[in-house]
């Protein structure tokens, strides 16, 4: 546990200098603050978490319609995610801004689960005492998913969809922004 939150603190504090010191030489370089949103999964039989609360950085670079992009939020599993990337939003129609947004995102490992018996016999008896423990393995993973923008002067939102993928339903999700 320890170990995962250094590891988190360091590639925050890795991105943010990235984002800063490549960002320095960019003439009129925007940043905006997101802050957190929103999301709508398309699988309802199973519980989600849909306000997901949290905060990151956007931070233009020399590349027109690129972005470095990190931050953190409560994902739809009630765990908190790391994420570090881009958004790349080459396509307009009106104020819409439409691209992808690539990241390396924590949060989304597995959980898995045994059952354990013991006492005087496998059978059940009044003596037999079962339990089940559970562990939660951390994994990183890449993701690219669709991304559209729409901006104004000081406010904006950031829209994403990511479709159902090895049995897990889809999500569209709208983030919150500040510009700085």
């Amino acid at each position: 546990m320890v170990v995962r939150v250094i590891y988190a603190i360091l590639v925050y504090v890795a991105v943010i200098v990235a984002i800063v010191f490549g960002a320095s030489s960019v003439a009129h370089a925007d940043t905006w603050v997101s802050l957190g949103g929103v999301s709508h999964h398309f699988e309802r039989s199973t519980p989600h978490n849909e306000e997901n609360y949290g905060i990151g950085l956007e931070q233009d670079t020399s590349v027109a319609h690129l972005r470095l992009i990190v931050g953190e939020y409560k994902n739809s599993f009630w765990r908190e995610s790391f994420y570090a990337g881009f958004s790349y939003t080459p396509l307009s129609l009106g104020p819409v801004r439409f691209g992808l947004m690539g990241a390396a995102l924590t949060g989304y490992g597995n959980m898995t689960c045994e059952t354990h018996q013991s006492g005087p016999t496998a059978t059940a008896s009044p003596m037999t005492t079962t339990t089940t423990s559970c562990a939660y393995h951390e994994r990183v993973r890449a993701y690219g998913v669709p991304f559209a923008q729409i901006e104004g002067e000081r406010f904006g939102v950031n829209m994403l969809a990511a479709p159902p993928i090895a049995g897990k339903g889809g999500v569209v999700a709208v983030q919150f922004k500040v510009k700085f």
